[in-house]
Protein backbone atom coordinates (compact mmCIF):
# COMPACT_ATOMS: atom_id res chain seq x y z
CA UNK A 1 0.00 0.00 0.00
CA UNK A 2 1.19 3.50 -0.81
CA UNK A 3 0.71 6.13 1.88
CA UNK A 4 -0.98 8.53 -0.54
CA UNK A 5 -4.18 6.46 -0.22
CA UNK A 6 -4.29 6.75 3.55
CA UNK A 7 -7.57 8.72 3.67
CA UNK A 8 -9.42 5.82 2.05
CA UNK A 9 -8.04 3.32 4.55
CA UNK A 10 -8.87 5.68 7.40
CA UNK A 11 -12.41 5.87 6.03
CA UNK A 12 -12.63 2.09 5.89
CA UNK A 13 -11.23 1.62 9.42
CA UNK A 14 -13.35 4.32 11.03
CA UNK A 15 -16.55 3.23 9.30
CA UNK A 16 -17.04 6.42 7.31
CA UNK A 17 -18.38 4.57 4.27
CA UNK A 18 -20.72 2.49 6.43
CA UNK A 19 -22.14 5.73 7.82
CA UNK A 20 -23.18 6.50 4.24
CA UNK A 21 -24.78 3.07 3.75
CA UNK A 22 -21.83 1.49 1.93
CA UNK A 23 -19.41 -1.30 2.76
CA UNK A 24 -16.91 -1.20 -0.11
CA UNK A 25 -14.36 -3.93 -0.65
CA UNK A 26 -10.98 -2.29 -1.19
CA UNK A 27 -8.76 -4.10 -3.68
CA UNK A 28 -5.17 -3.02 -4.26
CA UNK A 29 -3.41 -3.10 -7.65
CA UNK A 30 0.27 -2.78 -8.50
CA UNK A 31 -0.47 -0.13 -11.14
CA UNK A 32 -3.19 2.01 -12.64
CA UNK A 33 -3.23 0.17 -15.96
CA UNK A 34 -4.45 -3.13 -14.52
CA UNK A 35 -6.98 -1.30 -12.36
CA UNK A 36 -8.40 0.50 -15.39
CA UNK A 37 -8.64 -2.78 -17.29
CA UNK A 38 -10.63 -4.29 -14.43
CA UNK A 39 -12.98 -1.31 -14.41
CA UNK A 40 -13.59 -1.47 -18.16
CA UNK A 41 -14.31 -5.18 -17.76
CA UNK A 42 -17.05 -4.31 -15.28
CA UNK A 43 -15.25 -5.82 -12.28
CA UNK A 44 -15.01 -2.53 -10.36
CA UNK A 45 -17.53 0.25 -9.73
CA UNK A 46 -15.32 3.07 -8.42
CA UNK A 47 -11.54 3.33 -8.47
CA UNK A 48 -8.91 5.67 -7.08
CA UNK A 49 -6.33 6.13 -9.80
CA UNK A 50 -3.83 8.58 -11.26
CA UNK A 51 -3.94 10.53 -14.49
CA UNK A 52 -3.77 7.40 -16.63
CA UNK A 53 -7.58 7.35 -16.69
CA UNK A 54 -7.36 10.28 -19.13
CA UNK A 55 -5.54 8.14 -21.69
CA UNK A 56 -8.13 5.38 -21.31
CA UNK A 57 -10.92 7.90 -21.87
CA UNK A 58 -9.18 9.26 -24.96
CA UNK A 59 -9.12 5.70 -26.29
CA UNK A 60 -12.89 5.39 -25.92
CA UNK A 61 -13.48 4.49 -22.28
CA UNK A 62 -16.50 6.16 -20.65
CA UNK A 63 -14.56 7.22 -17.54
CA UNK A 64 -14.83 10.48 -15.59
CA UNK A 65 -13.23 11.83 -12.44
CA UNK A 66 -15.74 12.87 -9.80
CA UNK A 67 -13.06 14.06 -7.34
CA UNK A 68 -9.31 14.73 -7.16
CA UNK A 69 -7.96 14.45 -3.59
CA UNK A 70 -4.33 14.93 -4.72
CA UNK A 71 -3.52 17.38 -7.52
CA UNK A 72 0.27 17.28 -7.42
CA UNK A 73 3.02 14.67 -7.25
CA UNK A 74 3.68 13.42 -3.68
CA UNK A 75 7.00 11.80 -4.59
CA UNK A 76 10.59 12.30 -3.67
CA UNK A 77 13.32 11.18 -6.09
CA UNK A 78 15.49 8.99 -3.85
CA UNK A 79 18.98 8.15 -5.10
CA UNK A 80 22.15 6.52 -3.83
CA UNK A 81 24.29 8.74 -1.63
CA UNK A 82 27.00 9.30 -4.24
CA UNK A 83 24.58 11.34 -6.38
CA UNK A 84 24.62 14.85 -4.97
CA UNK A 85 23.05 16.95 -7.72
CA UNK A 86 20.73 16.50 -10.73
CA UNK A 87 23.62 16.78 -13.21
CA UNK A 88 25.14 13.66 -11.64
CA UNK A 89 22.17 11.61 -12.84
CA UNK A 90 23.88 11.17 -16.21
CA UNK A 91 24.08 7.50 -17.17
CA UNK A 92 22.02 6.28 -14.20
CA UNK A 93 19.16 3.79 -13.99
CA UNK A 94 15.96 5.15 -12.44
CA UNK A 95 13.00 2.97 -11.49
CA UNK A 96 9.31 3.62 -12.02
CA UNK A 97 6.27 1.36 -11.63
CA UNK A 98 5.18 1.09 -15.28
CA UNK A 99 5.45 3.26 -18.37
CA UNK A 100 2.61 5.74 -18.71
CA UNK A 101 1.91 5.85 -14.97
CA UNK A 102 2.19 8.79 -12.59
CA UNK A 103 5.58 7.56 -11.42
CA UNK A 104 7.01 7.95 -14.94
CA UNK A 105 5.25 11.23 -15.72
CA UNK A 106 6.24 12.64 -12.33
CA UNK A 107 9.85 11.61 -12.76
CA UNK A 108 10.06 13.15 -16.24
CA UNK A 109 8.30 16.34 -15.12
CA UNK A 110 10.63 16.76 -12.14
CA UNK A 111 13.73 16.14 -14.22
CA UNK A 112 12.51 18.67 -16.76
CA UNK A 113 11.89 21.22 -14.00
CA UNK A 114 15.56 21.05 -12.97
CA UNK A 115 16.84 21.02 -16.54
CA UNK A 116 17.68 17.35 -16.97
CA UNK A 117 16.74 15.66 -20.26
CA UNK A 118 16.68 11.86 -19.72
CA UNK A 119 17.61 11.10 -23.33
CA UNK A 120 20.51 13.56 -23.53
CA UNK A 121 21.73 12.53 -20.10
CA UNK A 122 21.49 8.85 -21.11
CA UNK A 123 19.27 8.06 -18.15
CA UNK A 124 17.66 4.62 -18.38
CA UNK A 125 14.12 4.52 -17.01
CA UNK A 126 13.15 1.01 -15.95
CA UNK A 127 9.79 -0.56 -15.10
CA UNK A 128 10.30 -2.06 -11.64
CA UNK A 129 6.84 -2.36 -10.10
CA UNK A 130 5.10 -0.95 -7.05
CA UNK A 131 6.75 1.09 -4.33
CA UNK A 132 7.88 -1.95 -2.33
CA UNK A 133 9.59 -3.44 -5.39
CA UNK A 134 11.20 -0.13 -6.28
CA UNK A 135 12.54 0.30 -2.77
CA UNK A 136 13.94 -3.24 -2.83
CA UNK A 137 15.60 -2.59 -6.20
CA UNK A 138 17.19 0.57 -4.81
CA UNK A 139 18.51 -1.32 -1.79
CA UNK A 140 19.93 -4.11 -3.95
CA UNK A 141 21.71 -1.63 -6.21
CA UNK A 142 19.95 -2.75 -9.40
CA UNK A 143 18.77 0.83 -9.86
CA UNK A 144 20.40 4.12 -8.87
CA UNK A 145 17.24 5.91 -7.87
CA UNK A 146 13.45 5.83 -7.82
CA UNK A 147 10.38 7.82 -6.82
CA UNK A 148 8.94 7.09 -3.37
CA UNK A 149 6.17 8.49 -1.18
CA UNK A 150 6.64 9.36 2.53
CA UNK A 151 7.33 7.72 4.91
CA UNK A 152 9.40 5.51 2.58
CA UNK A 153 11.47 8.56 1.58
CA UNK A 154 12.48 9.12 5.21
CA UNK A 155 13.15 5.42 5.79
CA UNK A 156 15.47 5.55 2.77
CA UNK A 157 17.26 8.61 4.17
CA UNK A 158 17.85 6.81 7.47
CA UNK A 159 19.43 3.98 5.46
CA UNK A 160 21.87 6.39 3.81
CA UNK A 161 20.08 7.23 0.56
CA UNK A 162 19.49 10.81 -0.57
CA UNK A 163 16.24 12.59 -1.46
CA UNK A 164 17.57 14.45 -4.47
CA UNK A 165 14.29 16.09 -5.52
CA UNK A 166 11.26 16.75 -3.35
CA UNK A 167 8.50 16.96 -5.96
CA UNK A 168 6.04 18.44 -3.48
CA UNK A 169 8.22 21.55 -3.40
CA UNK A 170 8.24 21.82 -7.20
CA UNK A 171 4.45 22.43 -7.23
CA UNK A 172 3.87 20.49 -10.44
CA UNK A 173 0.14 20.20 -11.20
CA UNK A 174 -0.91 16.62 -11.85
CA UNK A 175 -4.07 14.58 -11.15
CA UNK A 176 -2.17 12.17 -8.93
CA UNK A 177 -5.21 10.72 -7.20
CA UNK A 178 -8.70 10.74 -8.68
CA UNK A 179 -11.97 9.09 -7.75
CA UNK A 180 -13.04 7.69 -11.11
CA UNK A 181 -16.12 5.84 -12.29
CA UNK A 182 -17.95 5.08 -15.51
CA UNK A 183 -20.64 7.32 -16.92
CA UNK A 184 -22.91 4.29 -17.11
CA UNK A 185 -22.47 3.61 -13.40
CA UNK A 186 -23.32 7.22 -12.60
CA UNK A 187 -26.55 6.90 -14.59
CA UNK A 188 -27.49 3.68 -12.79
CA UNK A 189 -26.33 4.50 -9.27
CA UNK A 190 -25.81 8.23 -8.67
CA UNK A 191 -26.68 7.77 -5.01
CA UNK A 192 -23.77 5.36 -4.56
CA UNK A 193 -21.31 7.83 -6.10
CA UNK A 194 -22.53 10.61 -3.83
CA UNK A 195 -22.43 8.38 -0.75
CA UNK A 196 -18.89 7.23 -1.57
CA UNK A 197 -17.71 10.82 -1.94
CA UNK A 198 -19.30 11.82 1.36
CA UNK A 199 -17.42 8.97 3.00
CA UNK A 200 -14.18 10.06 1.31
CA UNK A 201 -14.60 13.68 2.34
CA UNK A 202 -15.27 12.71 5.95
CA UNK A 203 -12.23 10.41 5.90
CA UNK A 204 -10.08 13.24 4.55
CA UNK A 205 -11.17 15.32 7.53
CA UNK A 206 -10.19 12.45 9.85
CA UNK A 207 -6.79 12.03 8.20
CA UNK A 208 -6.10 15.74 8.54
CA UNK A 209 -7.47 16.37 12.04
CA UNK A 210 -7.18 13.09 13.96
CA UNK A 211 -3.46 12.41 14.04
CA UNK A 212 -3.52 9.51 16.50
CA UNK A 213 -6.09 7.43 14.65
CA UNK A 214 -4.46 8.23 11.32
CA UNK A 215 -0.95 7.17 12.31
CA UNK A 216 -2.36 3.98 13.82
CA UNK A 217 -4.07 3.16 10.52
CA UNK A 218 -0.86 4.00 8.63
CA UNK A 219 1.17 1.72 10.89
CA UNK A 220 -1.30 -1.11 10.23
CA UNK A 221 -1.48 -0.81 6.45
CA UNK A 222 2.13 0.20 5.86
CA UNK A 223 3.31 -2.54 8.26
CA UNK A 224 5.34 -0.10 10.34
CA UNK A 225 6.26 -0.35 14.00
CA UNK A 226 4.31 2.46 15.66
CA UNK A 227 6.54 2.52 18.74
CA UNK A 228 9.82 2.61 16.82
CA UNK A 229 8.76 4.68 13.80
CA UNK A 230 6.28 7.11 15.28
CA UNK A 231 8.31 10.11 14.07
CA UNK A 232 8.13 8.89 10.47
CA UNK A 233 4.39 8.23 10.66
CA UNK A 234 3.69 11.60 12.24
CA UNK A 235 5.72 13.34 9.54
CA UNK A 236 3.88 11.42 6.83
CA UNK A 237 0.50 12.38 8.29
CA UNK A 238 1.55 16.03 8.48
CA UNK A 239 3.23 16.33 5.10
CA UNK A 240 0.72 14.30 3.10
CA UNK A 241 -2.67 14.34 4.82
CA UNK A 242 -2.47 17.82 6.34
CA UNK A 243 -0.54 19.65 3.62
CA UNK A 244 -1.37 17.90 0.35
CA UNK A 245 -4.71 16.09 0.40
CA UNK A 246 -7.38 18.60 -0.60
CA UNK A 247 -10.13 19.47 1.86
CA UNK A 248 -12.55 20.05 -1.02
CA UNK A 249 -11.41 17.58 -3.67
CA UNK A 250 -13.13 18.97 -6.74
CA UNK A 251 -11.94 17.41 -10.02
CA UNK A 252 -8.68 19.25 -10.81
CA UNK A 253 -9.16 20.71 -14.28
CA UNK A 254 -5.75 22.40 -14.51
CA UNK A 255 -3.98 19.21 -13.47
CA UNK A 256 -5.97 17.16 -16.00
CA UNK A 257 -5.00 19.68 -18.67
CA UNK A 258 -1.35 18.80 -17.99
CA UNK A 259 -2.04 15.12 -18.65
CA UNK A 260 -3.96 15.94 -21.81
CA UNK A 261 -0.84 17.71 -23.06
CA UNK A 262 1.03 14.43 -22.62
CA UNK A 263 -1.56 12.11 -24.16
CA UNK A 264 -3.38 14.11 -26.83
CA UNK A 265 -1.98 15.87 -29.90
CA UNK A 266 -5.28 17.70 -30.36
CA UNK A 267 -6.53 20.30 -27.86
CA UNK A 268 -9.13 18.88 -25.51
CA UNK A 269 -11.37 20.50 -22.91
CA UNK A 270 -10.55 18.97 -19.49
CA UNK A 271 -14.23 19.35 -18.54
CA UNK A 272 -14.96 16.42 -20.85
CA UNK A 273 -13.08 14.16 -18.43
CA UNK A 274 -14.83 15.12 -15.20
CA UNK A 275 -18.25 15.20 -13.57
CA UNK A 276 -18.34 18.00 -10.99
CA UNK A 277 -22.00 17.81 -10.01
CA UNK A 278 -21.49 15.54 -7.00
CA UNK A 279 -18.78 17.68 -5.42
CA UNK A 280 -20.81 20.82 -6.11
CA UNK A 281 -23.91 19.34 -4.50
CA UNK A 282 -22.03 18.14 -1.43
CA UNK A 283 -20.10 21.40 -1.04
CA UNK A 284 -23.10 23.69 -1.56
CA UNK A 285 -25.04 21.73 1.05
CA UNK A 286 -22.52 22.87 3.67
CA UNK A 287 -21.47 19.28 4.42
CA UNK A 288 -17.72 19.86 4.03
CA UNK A 289 -17.58 23.10 6.00
CA UNK A 290 -19.55 21.50 8.84
CA UNK A 291 -16.81 18.86 9.29
CA UNK A 292 -14.21 21.50 10.18
CA UNK A 293 -16.21 23.58 12.67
Amino acid sequence: MSNEYIAFYVGKELGRFKEQGLDPEMITFSGGSSMLQAMLAGELSIIVVGGTFVQTTLQGGDLVAVATPLDTFPYGLVVKSSIGSPDQLKGTKLGISRFGTASELGLRAALGKVGVDPERSKITILQVGDQANRFAALQSGSIDGTVLVPPSTWVAEKMGFRVLLDMTQLKLPFPQQNVVTRKGFIERSPEVVEAFLRGCITAIRDAKMDKEKTINVMAKYLRRDLAKERDLLEAAQRDLAVKQIRQKPYPALEAIKVVLGQYSKEPKDPKEFVDERFMKKIDESGFIDSLYR
